[in-house]
């Protein structure tokens, strides 16, 4: 799936950081660029970068990390600061009574909220599975993304690090070395026919027939980022 001429190209061009005693912050700056004269059209959401742990089948960029050339399967990096520290408090609690006063805090109200909300509509897709087609449907179409020949897009990603260093994931384990070189790629997966159950008769027969419709994998150079103390 690997393109071998690639039409678009993603590429980092700068990764700054700031520091506080509790976290760093990070800033990517990255493009897409359209290596064509012809007008491009994908299955894409630029607007967060998941990561790679997180972005089976996703409409997203994804991130990936790693320590010299080995790769850090782990979710090392988080895109926004609150989700952060409220994960943190409550991985941190020492019972259920504190974790339930961290989930009434006003400042993590909205996450609670936004849990309870997720939960009811899954059991209305649950009663009405018309209903997850027609929300998957949406959500594809929102995602609809061109690129004019030539075109470049450029955006900014936050990414919050609270200096975790060990991390477990099932049987494998992760340390991040203060001492070694660390590095990030950004990768674009653009789905086609697999989105074919998500689609209108109409809708899928118009996509198969527009060539300029891209599917690929597409990735990135890889940039230095800073872990060190």
């Amino acid at each position: 799936m690997l393109s071998q001429n690639p039409a678009i190209k993603i590429e980092i061009d700068s990764i700054t950081s700031s520091d506080s005693i509790v976290f760093r912050k990070f800033i990517v700056t990255y493009h897409i660029e359209n290596l064509t004269n012809r007008e491009l059209t994908f299955f894409f959401s630029p607007n967060t970068i998941l990561s790679n742990m997180n972005a089976a089948m996703s409409l997203n960029p994804s991130y990936k990390l790693f320590e010299n050339n080995q790769s850090i399967d782990a979710n090392v990096l988080e895109t926004n600061k609150l989700w952060m520290d409220y994960n943190n408090e409550l991985k941190n609690a020492r019972n259920w009574q504190e974790k339930k006063e961290i989930r009434n805090k006003e400042a993590y109200k909205k996450w609670t909220l936004s849990t309870d909300s997720i939960n009811s509509a899954i059991q209305k897709e649950f009663d009405n599975p018309n209903l997850l087609w027609k929300r998957k449907n949406k959500r594809l179409l929102d995602a609809i993304y061109t690129l004019h020949p030539n075109e470049v897009k450029k955006y900014t990603q936050p990414f919050y690090w609270d200096k975790t260093r060990y991390f477990k994931i099932n049987e494998y384990q992760y340390y991040i070395n203060e001492k070694e070189p660390h590095f990030i790629e950004i990768s674009m997966v653009l789905w086609k026919e697999e989105n074919k159950e998500n689609l209108s008769p109409d809708e899928y027969e118009k996509m198969m027939k527009n060539n300029d419709f891209l599917k690929g994998w597409f990735t990135s150079n890889k940039v230095a980022i800073d872990f060190r103390e």
